[in-house]
Parts: C-alpha cells; sequence; structure tokens
C-alpha cells in the first residue's frame, strides 16, 4: 500500500534560518521561505513545500487540496509544532487529496490534533510521521485524527514521545495505516487507536 502525489506543480523551499517569506521565489532553492505556513498560503494546486531541516514552531499549518508537504532530512530533522502546553490549534490540517512525509510533530496538550484530516472525500497520505507528546500525563491532545468522509492512507507512523490522549482516532471515513511503532517512552499513551466510526 503506497500513495505517492504525481504533483507537476511548483516546488516551494522553506528553511528556518536563511529563508525570507517576502523574498520567496517558487522553484528557487536559494530564496526560500523562512515559515512553512507563509509556503502553504502561497501553494497552489499540484504544488508541492519542501521543507529544509529545523524546528518550525508553528500551528494550523493548512495543506491546500492537491498539495504536498515534505521534508527534505525526514522526521529526525525536521519538527513542526508548538510545545505542547502552547498549542492553541491543530498543527497540521489535511484537506481532500493532500499529502505530508517525513515530520516530527508535537501533539497538542488540549483537545487539539498533530494531524486533522476533516475532508470529505479523496485520499489523503501520511507517511514517516513521529508524534511527539508532553511526556506526562494528562494529556487530551491526539496525533492523527480521521473524520469525515475519504480515506487516509500512510505507513510508518511512530510515537517517540507519550503524553497524549490517543495515537491515532477515527470516527468516519476510512483509516489505513501500515506499520505503526509505539516504544516505551515517558508518559501515557490511553489508546493507539482509538475507532468511534460505525
Amino acid at each position: 500500500m503506497s500513495f505517492i502525489p504525481n504533483n507537476t506543480g511548483k516546488i516551494l523551499w522553506v528553511d528556518s534560518v536563511n529563508g525570507n517569506n517576502i523574498n520567496a521565489e517558487n522553484d528557487k532553492p536559494n530564496l526560500p521561505y523562512l515559515t512553512v505556513g507563509a509556503a502553504l498560503s502561497a501553494a497552489t494546486n499540484g504544488d508541492t513545500v519542501m521543507v529544509r531541516p529545523g524546528t518550525y514552531l508553528e500551528e494550523n499549518l493548512n495543506i491546500p487540496t492537491n498539495v504536498s508537504l515534505i521534508s527534505e532530512g525526514g522526521w529526525q530533522v525536521t519538527r513542526l509544532g508548538v510545545a505542547p502546553s502552547a498549542a492553541t490549534d491543530n498543527i497540521v490540517i489535511l484537506n481532500q487529496d493532500s499529502y505530508i512525509n517525513g515530520f516530527g510533530i508535537n501533539i497538542p496538550e488540549g483537545s487539539f490534533n498533530g494531524i486533522y484530516i476533516p475532508n470529505g472525500g479523496g485520499t489523503n497520505g501520511a507517511y514517516n510521521i513521529t508524534f511527539y507528546g508532553n511526556g506526562s500525563t494528562g494529556s487530551t491532545g491526539t496525533g492523527l485524527y480521521k473524520t469525515g468522509d475519504g480515506k487516509i492512507i500512510g505507513a510508518e507512523i511512530r510515537c517517540e514521545l507519550g503524553g497524549l490522549k490517543n495515537l491515532m482516532k477515527v470516527d468516519s471515513g476510512v483509516l489505513a495505516i501500515e506499520s505503526t511503532h509505539v516504544p516505551q517512552s515517558s508518559g501515557s499513551i490511553e489508546n493507539v487507536l482509538l475507532v468511534t466510526t460505525s
């Protein structure tokens, strides 16, 4: 099982050190955006946002329809999200037919999600994602939450730090994930997978 989008649009680069949201230009690796949010706001159908290694203290990262968000260096060196205790929103939102690959993602302590998938149709992809909770107990956050119609497929979903309520949750639509890794770590995990759909 795999889902790799056939994006033929522009590539928007993001660099947490050398980027500049004002002077960034599409398809030019030497003129990247500073923030993931700015690049996603500029992306359109068929585009790819390519993120260089770094820590991006952002939330409410809305991946547009048929846009891919990919890390250049992988989840070990590329982290999304404010600290779990500081989060006031979902970290990443997948819209219809959007795709994410290769990130570490902080899970909010409150009733928000690391990745939220509310789309009403289509197929999303989530690959090589590692979630980080608050390392303690009492969090009500969820790593990956699928609601609405449509399907989310993916593989290599990990939890490197506990302190979350659900690693994955689905209440409607289809969740098809291979290779889930839940190592022993600090903090509690109430549910690795919570299914509430009928």
